[in-house]
């Protein structure tokens, strides 16, 4: 199994990638033989005339339809259920007609069970559209999609069945946001809510140490637990985790716990420290300090928040030698950003989202820093509450992506994917400095400020609601 192969400045040209007759970095990708499986939610696939039978959505998150009516065709109604919540598996059942209206143009209804229309909407080739039916929220709750001669019903709010719902309320029932702010020696009381399709078994860690909590609620489906925890006099950032088992699967939700002024601090062998520390913390503006040793070779970052300038001329200076990313678009490919390039290099900007690797010009420590507005994400798949922040997506091209995850609380690539099925041939990478890469097969956790190669074999969604 090959890895990704580490970025090189050539000196003969390039004809691929060539800016004002200066030769950038190439990055030669190499695929991958090696495939893990993840869950086992995979699709109804629909070949012939639908059968009578009712199409379950929470067991099978996606109806793949393969025989697209004619003008001389019509097509039998598809019978369907699926849930209108996360981990909330209430049916409600449906009916689907799918008319052909012109070449590539179709008519999609949709009925509930009274045989109401619930919608109807335009489908062309390389389309898609959003249905909404549960009134109470603007979530999406059926995504359709039709490519290919193939049409795809899939269920947003699929989950495995052993997969938990986590939110951490206040004793009245208000929600906490990821980052938990507080005042230095501020006392807290927090009511954590797991929901699974059986009842879960619920630890929580602080500073990644086992704390204690009190049983509130139980049932066959749900727990309720309680925890006091005190702010220390300092300022410092503090992961909180709420982990529930079912089943022998985890789901876990990570939250920070904001002391002070400090809004970010990570340390890690191999990686620059970065800390962010509040300046307007009811704005969300921080100062972004990012140490890089004085180490050889290449050295990983991404940025946890928006710059407010994101020039890198503006940034960097002849400390540093070269600084590498990579878009998967077209003919954009491998990027370098050196002091002796001209303005519009290939990394002109710094953004939230991409990956980058720095090399410095000499061997001595460098340290970056700017000022920034910290928005954070929030996994829509398991810890999103309900009606919580701007619901998003990100979608990555099929093959190689360098990305990184913006905010300050580390998040799980399981989560931001709709259904985890979409994972089973996607290989995720972490590069620490010098290059040294390796596949992250189990634990897939995304920590603001690092870089990740993801390889995807045809798009993938992240999916996510920014506070």
């Amino acid at each position: 199994m090959k890895t990704p192969p580490k970025p090189h400045h050539k000196k003969e040209p390039n004809k691929q990638l060539v800016i004002a007759g200066i030769v950038i970095a190439v990055l030669v990708i190499f695929s991958l033989g090696y495939y893990f499986t993840i869950g086992p939610g995979k699709a109804y696939e629909v070949s012939e005339v639908p059968k009578l039978e009712v199409y379950d959505l929470t067991q099978d998150p996606k109806i793949v339809y393969q025989l697209l009516p004619t003008e001389d065709k019509s097509v039998p109604i598809i019978n369907f259920s699926t849930n209108l919540k996360t981990n909330n598996f209430t049916l409600s059942n449906y009916t689907f007609k799918f008319t052909w209206l012109e070449e590539g143009v179709y008519q999609v209804e949709l009925k509930n069970a009274s045989q109401t229309q619930v919608a109807l909407d335009i489908l062309e080739e390389g389309g898609s559209s959003n249905f909404y039916l549960d009134t109470k929220d603007n979530e999406t709750d059926l995504k359709l999609t039709l490519s290919e001669g193939e049409l795809q019903i899939e269920n947003q709010h699929y989950t495995q069945a052993t997969k938990s719902k986590i939110i951490l309320t206040n004793q009245t029932g208000s929600i906490y946001p990821l980052v938990i702010s507080l005042n230095n020696g501020k006392n807290i009381n927090v009511r954590v809510n797991v929901t699974s399709s059986m009842t879960p078994d619920v630890s929580i860690f602080i500073g990644g140490a086992p704390y204690s909590f009190s049983e509130n609620y139980s049932s066959n489906t749900t727990k309720v637990v309680d925890f006091n925890w005190t702010a220390p006099n300092e300022s410092k950032a503090i992961p909180l985790q709420v982990t529930s088992n079912v089943g022998g699967l985890k789901t876990k939700a990570n939250y920070l716990l904001a002391v002070g002024d400090v809004a970010y601090a990570y340390t890690d062998t191999g990686f620059p420290t970065i800390t962010l520390t509040y300046y307007n913390k009811s704005a969300g503006k921080a100062t972004l300090n990012v140490a890089f040793s004085g180490a050889a070779g290449l050295q990983p970052f991404a940025l946890p928040c928006t710059l407010d300038n994101d020039s890198t001329e503006v940034h960097f200076n002849a400390s540093v030698k070269r600084i590498y990313s990579y878009l998967n678009e077209e003919e954009l490919g491998a990027k370098v950003w050196a002091p002796q390039l001209p303005s519009d290099g290939y990394v002109k900007n710094l953004v939230p989202f991409r990956g980058y690797f720095l090399e410095l010009a000499a061997l001595e420590p460098y340290t970056f820093i700017a000022n920034c507005t910290v928005h954070n994400l929030i996994p829509a798949q398991v810890s999103a509450p309900p009606n919580f922040g701007t619901g998003d997506s990100k979608t990555l091209d099929a093959g190689w992506n360098l990305i990184s995850i913006p905010g300050v609380v580390p998040l799980y690539l399981d989560d931001l994917v709709s259904s985890s099925w979409e994972l089973s041939e996607v290989a995720l990478y972490q590069c620490a400095q010098g290059y040294k890469c390796s596949e992250m097969k189990d634990d897939k956790v995304l920590y603001p400020g690092r870089p990740y190669w993801i390889n995807t074999p045809e798009q993938l969604e992240l999916s996510y609601k920014q506070e």
